[in-house]
Formats: structure tokens, sequence, C-alpha cells
């Protein structure tokens, strides 16, 4: 079975004809999509783009087959963070709980760990000194080894997060970062426009081998 993962949207940052033209080429059986996936930056209102949101993506994939997740910036700084809960609560996605998903040895989070500013402000220091040394990866290798710890995820467990805009794989975590459609917004000059395909059994991953990363243009 294939499963196609796109993270941090920020409709209507990140194109949605893009959206629907991947979901189109790939074809897939299920489809996750791992928060972020709206922007209030323009000062819409967060319930009327999230409803937006989710109508677009009904009409070209059914939510019955669908993992769709909040990230941090689809609900926390909302001042309607309640009606948008309540609108998750709502759809009829094959997921339940809107802040991590389990199934078969896969874990769908969108990967803000970050519960303090500080720790978030040393995560951004950390990630300008390791990009600058080449070392894209260093950042998103804390992240999932912290998300693991945070998720209680077992050893044989694959996870995947968004929250980075990182497009890329940590072997050491065995996390796979999911990318962005949002143009404006990059993994710190790294290109990270892209999404991530899985071949599963039941939503259960044999490796890292069929887990693939396809980039997006540029």
């Amino acid at each position: 079975m294939k499963l196609l993962i796109i993270s941090d949207l920020h409709y209507p940052l990140g194109s949605m004809d893009e959206a629907k033209r991947i979901i189109r080429k790939e074809r897939p059986d299920h489809v996750a999509f791992l928060g972020d996936n709206i922007d209030t930056s323009s000062g819409a209102s967060a319930l009327s783009l999230y409803s937006k949101f989710v109508g677009e993506i009904s009409a070209s994939f059914p939510l019955r087959r669908t993992i769709m997740l909040l990230g941090d910036g689809d609900y926390l700084f909302q001042a309607d963070r309640k009606k948008i809960l309540n609108y998750a609560n709502s759809l009829k996605t094959m997921n339940r709980n809107h802040v991590v998903y389990r199934k078969g040895n896969m874990v769908f989070f969108h990967g803000n760990v970050e519960r303090y500013r500080n720790l978030e402000r040393l995560g951004k220091h950390v990630v300008t000194l390791s990009v600058s040394f080449g070392m894209h990866s260093v950042m998103p290798t804390l992240v999932g080894s912290y998300a693991r710890i945070v998720l209680g995820a077992k050893w044989h467990d694959f996870l995947f997060l968004g929250h980075l805009h990182f497009l890329g794989k940590s072997r050491i975590s065995r996390t796979t970062f999911c990318g962005t459609l949002n143009r404006r917004a990059r993994y710190f000059g790294k290109r990270s426009l892209g999404y991530v395909v899985v071949d599963h059994e039941d939503f259960t991953v044999r490796s890292m081998e069929d887990i693939k990363t396809v980039g997006a243009g540029r």
C-alpha cells in the first residue's frame, strides 16, 4: 500500500493546487497531513481557513482515508482554538487524536516538542550553528530523538514529523521529516520543498528504504 505524507502546507501560503497535483500523481491509498495545515498571517479566521482547507482536500481525496493532525500553528496560538479542536473532532478522518496518531509501527506527530520559549530559541541557535558547518541533520536528529522519548515510541517504531520544514531522514532516531509545500519558509536555506511516500503493509514499515522523500521543485 502507498501512503502520501504532506506536512506544513500553511494554506493559503502553500499551494493547494500543488497538493492536489501531488495526490493525483502519486495515487495513494492514504494521505497524511502532519499539521500546520493553515497560516493565519493574513488575518483570516483560523476556523474559516481550516474549513476551506478541509473542503478542498475532501473534494480531491476521501476524508475516511485521511490522517489529519493539528500543528502548533493550526490551533495553539489561535483565538478560536476550541472551535478548531471541535471542528477537527467532527471530521470523519482516520484519526480521532489530532495531535499524535499511531498505527502499525508508524507514529505521526507534527513535531512541536518545544514547551518553553527558551528551548525553542536554543534550538534555533543549534540549527544556525550546525547548518553553518554543513550539518543539516543535527537539529532533526535531536528533535526526532526527543520526540521518541516524549511519545514513548518503541525501538521498532518509525516516526514521521513536520514542524522543522526539513525534508529528509534521521536514521539515528528512525525519524523522517516530511518537508513543506510553503515556498516562503524553508529549513534555514536548505531547500526542503517536498513530501514523503511510504510503501507499507497495514502501516508496518520494514526499513527506512520503504520511505521515499520527494522534492517538489525549486
